[in-house]
């Protein structure tokens, strides 16, 4: 069996739904650049973010974030995904060297929060003619 990616070993599923409830009642407050333009199937920064975190981390980028942004000393006593969710509200760069294709791009949410990881991307969108 092939090594798992994080995403695929535990996704912090409770931990996202409650930051993604809040985002979703304050978006008359909070209003990130993808919600500037109207799209019919707006998708929370929240739960991309996490989607992204876990899927471009892997044990190497995850020691390099933890050096870049400092991070706690107890460490150690944490899983791997325990330590890539700590990254969730920090500026880790763990998509460098990546690349993040959104086919059906939309708002632009997952090109937004693949940016803010570091990672290089290609959306593209669709538009109707007629």
């Amino acid at each position: 069996m092939p090594d798992q990616k994080p995403i695929e070993r535990k996704f912090p599923i409770s931990e996202v739904n409650r930051i993604a409830e809040r985002e979703a009642h304050a978006k008359r407050y909070y209003r990130p650049i993808y919600t500037m333009h109207k799209w019919w199937a707006r998708r929370l920064g929240s739960v991309f973010r996490t989607i992204a975190l876990y899927a471009l981390t892997d044990e190497a980028r995850l020691e390099q974030a933890e050096a870049e942004v400092g991070a706690d000393l107890l460490t150690f006593e944490k899983s791997e995904e325990e330590r890539i969710w700590d990254l969730y509200l920090k500026d880790a760069q763990v998509g460098k060297g990546k690349v993040v294709l959104d086919p059906m791009m939309g708002g632009g949410t997952s090109i937004v929060e693949a940016l803010r990881l570091g990672a290089d991307v290609i959306g593209c969108g669709h538009k109707r003619m007629g």
